[in-house]
């Protein structure tokens, strides 16, 4: 009958279109990022991609995972194509690069602790440290630009730039340019004074000496 016919005929535009949604489905466009940590010991590593922090490598560091043949502690998908990264340690120091992902796939990414040589991620500062090498000063008081920043009590046997370490070491993020510092020991008045040119994204310190 007509009825017959028109619900046979409905049936298989319903049947047709079904297989033709199903063909549309969108092709894969992503692959992976495998982030392995080699030697850095200053943890945890920030993992920042295009700008944005998709993740850490904490310590202890995690089990690692496959990239392919290699191994790493973390693996992360991304869209195809070109991508920027930044790796910043506990410390504020960071390592930064490009990297390309292809669909399927998994670009391995080594991290080594010799490529963290700049500081202040996400800025353009730099940063001034100031440390005293002498053994039994009185405290010294330090300022920048003409401001008090901190005091120094003790001699600093070993620091790291850029990096406060209370009554130790005085630092200061600071922007590109020339900055004065002046620092004076309480009680005999001895000063050390001058100027340093600071570039962006670099630490440069400051050791008193007697």
């Amino acid at each position: 009958t007509f009825f017959k016919k028109s619900l046979v005929f409905i049936n298989c535009v319903i049947v047709l279109f079904a297989c033709k949604k199903e063909d549309s489905k969108a092709p894969d466009t992503k692959g992976n990022v495998g982030f392995d940590n080699r030697d850095v010991t200053s943890l945890p590593i920030k993992i920042y991609v295009d700008g944005i922090l998709f993740s850490t490598i904490g310590n202890p560091m995690p089990v690692s995972q496959y990239c392919g043949n290699l191994t790493a502690q973390v693996v992360l998908p991304f869209d195809a194509g070109n991508h920027s990264f930044a790796l910043v340690d506990a410390y504020g120091y960071y390592a930064d690069g490009n990297f390309s992902v292809a669909i399927n796939g998994c670009t391995h990414i080594p991290i080594y602790y010799s490529n963290f040589d700049k500081v202040n991620y996400g800025t353009d500062n730099g940063s001034l440290t100031i440390v005293s090498s002498i053994l039994n000063a009185n405290q010294i008081s330090v300022s920048i630009d003409n401001s008090f920043i901190a005091n120094i009590s003790h001699a600093a046997g070993y620091f790291i730039c850029g990096y406060n370490e209370d009554q130790y070491v005085v630092s200061q993020r600071l922007t590109p340019g020339t900055h004065t510092y002046k620092a004076v020991e309480n009680g005999t008045g001895k000063s050390w004074s001058g100027s340093k040119v600071i570039q962006a994204n670099t630490c440069t310190s400051i050791s008193l000496r007697p």
